[in-house]
């Protein structure tokens, strides 16, 4: 039975999140969870506990490494197909449709962004227009805002993170 649970967020700081892991290494915890917030910068540490011995569970985001215990969560290539599915038909298949990313080195962002431009593969009539965001609500906002100042069009916003999007929309309905 385990004697108590530490929890540590790192606000999307990879780098803090690689010190974090190290630190919980030392102390020898009994088992890891973690969500990469950077795969690339934060990977190393997770293989680093791993080779100590301990459990690792990668929650919702994948490493480019074989040195973990388990992965849990869903396959978002086939999200990213069922939003660009959905907002196609929505669209009667002809538009313009703008995602709004998070930053790089998140595997679900990727994953989603892939499957979404695989999707609208089939709609040749909708362009889709990537701004790069950065996991912010505000940044979202201003990107989208800064879009239409430019007055490019826009009948459709996608965001593979789940808050871009709604603050974008709210931006675009303004």
């Amino acid at each position: 039975m385990y004697k108590r649970q530490v929890f540590a967020s790192a606000d999307n700081n990879g780098q803090r999140q690689a010190r974090q892991i190290d630190s919980l290494v030392k102390t020898k915890v009994d088992l890891l969870v973690v969500a990469p917030s950077d795969v690339k910068t934060v990977a190393p540490a997770i293989e680093r506990a791993y080779r100590a011995g301990i459990p690792v569970i990668l929650y919702d985001r994948m490493i480019e490494s074989t040195h973990y215990t388990a992965y849990i969560g869903t396959d978002n290539v086939a999200i990213g197909k069922e939003v660009a599915d959905y907002l196609a038909h929505q669209l009667q298949g002809r538009g313009t449709v703008v995602e709004i990313t998070g930053e790089r080195g998140s595997t679900p962002v990727a994953d989603r962004h892939r499957g979404f431009m695989q999707g609208m593969k089939a709609f040749p009539q909708i362009q889709v227009v990537t701004l790069e965001g950065d996991w912010n609500l505000a940044g979202a906002k201003k990107l989208m805002r800064q879009y239409m100042d430019a007055g490019k069009p826009v009948d459709a916003v996608f965001g593979p993170v789940s808050y871009t999007h709604l603050r974008a929309h709210e931006t675009s309905a303004h």
